[in-house]
């Protein structure tokens, strides 16, 4: 008997710690500064699963003209609880976050860019987990300027800075580089490509260490997305075109051996149409699989800064921003955090829109180690012109839920969008869920419309509709997915 109840106190044990180890934590965190416009650019999950935030806080005069930039730092639980945040001032100079990499248990490194009157250079700042300065280091690139930042952990225990460099901070002439540096932040070697090119790049180590795939666009005037083969010392080998032309906010990560993935910009039909691309290329980038997130009549958008992350090969986030305000981060549009859940032949397992009633940007995705995923972006009330974005960011489980603090669906993720609204003469819906029924009534609840989404996007006319105010409700199989409220104009 005595050992019977010893053996279902140990199953007992071992079930309450699987539980903990593998139970997955969804939240909602903002921040709202009045004063200053407050971005993030990069995360991280530590080891202890608590999670490190850090971007930027500018301040504007009246002229548009940024009088203060400073470090934006966040400590959040697994739980989504704010445990520390600290602006950092660094030395009365412009400066901002784009990279954090963990050290250890107690110390991160941050990567960033600093700027002083006509440049700027690489700033990197050692932190204990408490966001107490170690040590700093200002790193300049020569005679050019950084204008991006990258991290690469290396093999030898060296780090890999890489991005984009100009002449000058007022130019939009610039050259990508490379710049080895110890362990120590010694200087080891910087190589900037001769050049001229513009945008974001991604830099993805070769599986024997022989060299390096460099993705940058407009490398050279020849195509405007190259891939830069080089060896360790930096010296290019060969150049190829990135396949189907994806461009800009590429980001790459490495599926198993043989095969990456590839994320970018798709334009289709000379620019006038703006998706996300996903590809599966092999070591020779042969296209394997494809997939292009977006609408025919929005601009889609990747992360801006990380769109790509995955801790297992079969929950794969890509993500970005839905209804994206080109040309401006302070754009007067109504836009989503548009989150997918993709496999490693890019076929969808779940579509995730967050927002819509604001101008929300999503910056960059984070796989957890529970299987979920934590978005981190930017909420603009346009509508307000104050020129002050917030920090938006949301935590989803494995299946893409954001649980309500009684266990449920929370309704602020939706699988399925309606938009324009206000509409005048069509409305789109876009949806990865098949089977949908819209159905539209009057403020009388009188049925005017019921239509199958026969498509992920689907158009509908409703120029015969009269203004004013009606109601919209979405169901599959008979069971609510959705509904709200519809403005024809």
């Amino acid at each position: 008997m005595k050992i019977l109840l010893y053996l279902i106190s140990i199953f007992n044990f071992t079930l309450i710690c699987c539980n903990s180890l593998y139970s997955q934590n969804t939240f909602l965190y903002s921040v709202k500064d009045t004063i200053s416009d407050d971005y993030l650019l990069y995360s991280i999950e530590l080891t202890n699963n608590d999670i490190i935030l850090a971007g930027g806080k500018q301040i504007y005069d009246s002229g548009f003209n940024i009088i203060s930039k400073d470090i934006l730092l966040i400590k959040l639980t697994s739980k989504g609880k704010q445990t520390r945040i600290r602006t950092i001032n660094f030395e009365n100079k412009h400066s901002e976050i784009n990279y954090i990499f963990q050290l250890n248990q107690n110390f991160l490194l941050l990567v960033g860019i600093v700027n002083e009157d006509t440049s700027s250079s690489i700033l990197i700042i050692q932190i204990d987990t408490s966001f107490n300065i170690i040590k700093s280091k200002v790193i300049p690139t020569g005679n050019y300027n950084p204008l991006s930042v990258n991290f690469l952990p290396e093999y030898d225990g060296s780090y890999l800075l890489y991005g984009f460099v100009s002449k000058t901070l007022s130019t939009f002439i610039t050259y990508p580089y490379i710049y080895k540096i110890s362990n120590n932040l010694d200087s080891l070697h910087l190589k900037i490509f001769d050049h001229s090119g513009y945008g974001w790049s991604s830099l993805l180590k070769i599986n024997d260490h022989s060299g390096y795939n460099f993705f940058v666009t407009g490398y050279s005037y020849l195509s405007s997305e190259q891939i830069l083969q080089i060896d360790t010392s930096f010296d290019i080998l060969k150049i190829d075109s990135v396949p189907r032309e994806l461009y800009n906010m590429c980001n790459t990560q490495w599926i198993n051996q043989t095969e990456f993935i590839l994320t970018g910009e798709k334009l289709f039909n000379s620019s006038s149409i703006n998706y996300i691309g996903v590809l599966i290329l092999d070591t020779s980038f042969a296209v394997i699989h494809e997939n292009y997130f977006g609408n025919p009549d929005t601009i889609s958008f990747p992360g801006m800064n990380k769109n790509l992350d995955f801790l297992f090969s079969d929950k794969i986030y890509i993500g970005g921003t839905f209804n994206f305000g080109y040309g401006s981060a302070f754009a007067s549009v109504n836009s989503w955090f548009f989150l997918n859940q993709i496999d490693t032949v890019c076929s969808i397992n779940w579509q995730k829109y967050f927002g819509g009633d604001y101008n929300y940007t999503l910056w960059g995705v984070m796989a957890t180690k529970d299987g979920g995923c934590l978005m981190y972006g930017t909420k603009y009330d346009w509508q307000k012109k104050d020129y002050q974005r917030d920090i938006y960011i949301i935590k989803v489980n494995k299946d893409g839920l954001l649980l309500s603090a009684d266990g449920t669906n929370s309704e602020k993720l939706k699988e399925v969008i309606l938009f324009p609204n206000p509409a005048i003469d069509k409305i789109y819906v876009r949806s990865a869920l098949r089977g949908l029924i819209l159905s539209i009534f009057d403020r009388n609840g009188r049925s005017i419309m019921n239509e199958k989404i026969q498509s992920m996007t689907d158009q509908f006319d409703i120029s015969f509709l009269a203004s004013g105010i009606y109601y919209y409700r979405f169901t599959k199989d008979g069971k609510f997915i959705d509904s709200g409220k519809l403005i024809k104009q």
